[in-house]
């Protein structure tokens, strides 16, 4: 099982790591409060799924601006 740090957020979230516009939709309707995106996705696609997300998108990446610049609220590191 891998954990998220998210940056920046200083609470207790339930989150989920989604790679297809499907989950993101399952997860908005089972009340996850953010979604992760992963880093196999290229960066056309990540812009594409986080604006059509309902909950703030996360990338999985180290690279802060370039994921905002694609729609990203942050970013998320995996650990484990």
């Amino acid at each position: 099982m891998k954990t998220f740090l998210v940056f920046g957020i200083f609470a207790d979230l339930f989150l989920l790591n989604c790679e297809s516009l499907a989950q993101i939709e399952r997860a908005a309707g089972a009340g996850l409060d953010l979604i992760v995106l992963p880093r196999s996705l290229d960066w056309a696609a990540f812009a594409a799924l986080a604006r059509q997300s309902k909950l703030p998108v996360f990338a999985q990446s180290n690279e802060l601006e370039l994921a905002r610049d694609h729609g990203a609220h942050g970013i998320a590191l995996a650990t484990g």
